[in-house]
């Protein structure tokens, strides 16, 4: 067990990981498994949930279906908060998050399966604005291509 944990650590290290963000980073386990952990906003404060995970997690829950599934928690146990979450690991559709390809590869689809792909991109904004969800930040790196291909 040690030895699983001492792994899942290592490669939890910022210099390990895929994608940076002014409030976190996202890491790749064995490309099975993302971890998507946020800095303190504010070390101070006593909470056991960080507000941009809180939100995060709120968003994610409303979104329901429309939102990448949930596996796990991350913890911080010296600050006894909630740091993060684990996902199931998840192709994303632009580069820089590409984990198999080279760095700035960009996927390839046909003409059709673009079509497809922003077809089923604006039935999805539909529904996120039905529950009354803007995200924001429609972007590549933001669309995950999941393992059933939706």
């Amino acid at each position: 067990m040690n030895d699983l944990i001492n792994r899942i650590l290592s490669d939890m290290q910022p210099n390990r990981s895929v994608h940076r963000v002014g409030h976190g980073y996202v890491s790749i386990f064995e490309e099975r498994y993302v971890f998507k952990v946020f800095h303190d906003e504010d070390p101070s404060e006593p909470l056991l949930i960080r507000p941009k995970v809180g939100h995060e997690l709120r968003m994610m829950l409303i979104a329901g279906s429309d939102s990448v599934r949930l596996i796990g928690r991350l913890f911080d146990n010296t600050k006894q908060k909630l740091i993060g979450f684990i996902m199931p690991y998840e192709q994303a559709l632009a580069p820089g998050v590409n984990i198999g390809g080279e760095p700035g590869e960009r996927a390839k689809f046909s003409k059709e399966q673009k079509r497809e792909i922003i077809d089923k991109l604006c039935r999805l904004i539909e529904r996120l604005q039905a529950r009354r969800i803007i995200h924001g930040d429609v972007k590549p790196s933001n669309l995950l291509l999941c393992s059933d291909g939706q």
